[in-house]
């Protein structure tokens, strides 16, 4: 904090590896079906052995004194027999212990590992026990928590509650489903009096890859409803790629690749970081993974940035605001306001060859000078009214501010 910077933790509640020992269990034989999307249960059952046993005894209980074990599991997806026996692991079969059932409430697919047991009482109050032990020796200011969907609301309610009550925290989900309806299905279980829970917008994160994939998709569709940007503005953290959207190097992973072009990428982050709605969050890999230098990727999203933090905070005004705003190409465009001596916003971006967009800045700034400033050469006066037609290149995103604005930021 000394810093002006919060941290936020990535936690992994849903599941455990690095068993030491395996124990034996009954269990029930789970399989996926031939397009490797949904699972269902056989009529197979049999002993196993399961990874489970995490006693450790050189820790010595020094940070806990509970014992997990097969009790405090739903199911794993190895049986350590198959694998003593030279059995390749069938990535297609996991095992759902007897007297065990998946969390309710969830939209059930199998992770990795050993499934944690969330409606078990013990291991609800283990998981706090270790929630505050864990804040208070970090001092964390939030949570990242991984894979929502698998995992019951029903425990997330009571363990936000009580971490909550220690120390207020920022809380966001990742719950990977692009459909708005099931992100905000998921928000309407989370009723926590202590926290406001943010799910990542995937569903926005859909649109940006179909923009990006598809020249003929509409630039519109980013502004109409089913995203959380637009439904549920204060629960949704905005993001262009994470680790799960961007392309895998591991041949073998059964997750599509859906990352945003790398030509569409400004485009997106100006939506994310210059736009009212949201919590916006920047991939480390599209900031830190090239250098900054004029004209890359990295560098727009510096200035991006430093254009939210400094003018970003007017009014926000959308075009087209209505189906009959004369448009001629694939374009949109967005306007932030002039507000107590900040410079007003403008951004237009396209997928075709357009006329420029005309969108007003604020009735104070006529007369004052714009640039864009992804192209600082390119100059216009705001007319009468705070309105001026500001241009777009094809296939570009234009970010205007006054021009004193800008040698400001880029001395």
């Amino acid at each position: 904090m000394q810093a002006g910077i919060q941290t936020y933790a990535d936690i992994v509640i849903n599941h455990m590896t690095g068993a030491g020992r395996t124990e034996k269990v009954r269990a029930v034989e789970w399989r996926r079906d031939s397009e490797g999307e949904q699972w269902y249960r056989t009529n197979n059952s049999e002993e196993i052995e399961a990874w489970t046993d995490f006693k450790h005894a050189g820790r010595n209980k020094k940070y806990s004194s509970f014992v997990w074990n097969k009790d405090c599991f739903d199911g794993v997806d190895t049986d350590a027999k198959k694998q003593q026996a030279g059995k390749k692991q069938d990535k297609n079969l996991i095992y759902l212990f007897e007297g065990k059932e998946w969390d309710p409430e969830t939209n059930f697919d199998f992770i990795t590992g050993s499934d944690v047991d969330a409606q078990n009482p013990e291991v609800r109050e283990e998981l706090k026990r270790w929630g505050k032990w864990y804040l208070e020796t970090t001092g964390i200011d939030g949570v990242r928590l991984d894979a929502v969907k698998h995992i019951s609301p029903a425990m997330y309610n009571e363990w936000l509650d009580y971490m909550c009550s220690i120390k207020p925290l920022f809380v966001v989900g990742e719950y990977y489903d692009v459909a708005c309806s099931e992100l905000e299905r998921y928000l309407g279980h989370i009723t926590s009096e202590k926290v406001q829970m943010h799910l990542f917008d995937f569903a926005l994160h859909e649109k940006f890859y179909l923009a990006s994939e598809q020249m003929g998709y509409p630039l519109r569709n980013l502004l109409e409803e089913d995203t959380l940007m637009r439904n549920r503005p204060m629960n949704a953290v905005t993001f262009v790629d994470n680790h799960d959207t961007q392309v895998r190097l591991d041949p073998y992973s059964k997750v599509e690749d859906r990352e945003v072009k790398a030509w569409f990428k400004p485009h997106a982050y100006a939506f994310i970081l210059l736009r009212e709605q949201g919590y916006p969050c920047v991939f480390y890999k599209d900031y830190h993974g090239e250098e900054t230098t004029p004209g890359t990727n990295a560098d727009k999203i510096r200035l991006l940035m430093k254009i939210r933090q400094a003018y970003a905070y007017g009014p926000q005004h959308d075009y087209p605001d209505s189906p009959d705003y004369p448009v001629k190409g694939n374009q949109v465009g967005w306007t932030r306001e002039a507000i107590e001596g900040r410079s007003g916003v403008a951004v237009v971006m396209s997928k075709d060859d357009c006329e420029p967009m005309r969108m007003q800045v604020g009735a104070g700034e006529a007369g004052k000078t714009y640039v864009n400033v992804f192209a600082p050469e390119n100059e216009i006066v705001i007319g009468a009214e705070g309105m001026a037609d500001f241009a777009v290149a094809l296939g570009e995103v234009s970010v205007y501010i006054e021009k004193s604005a800008y040698l400001e930021i880029t001395c």
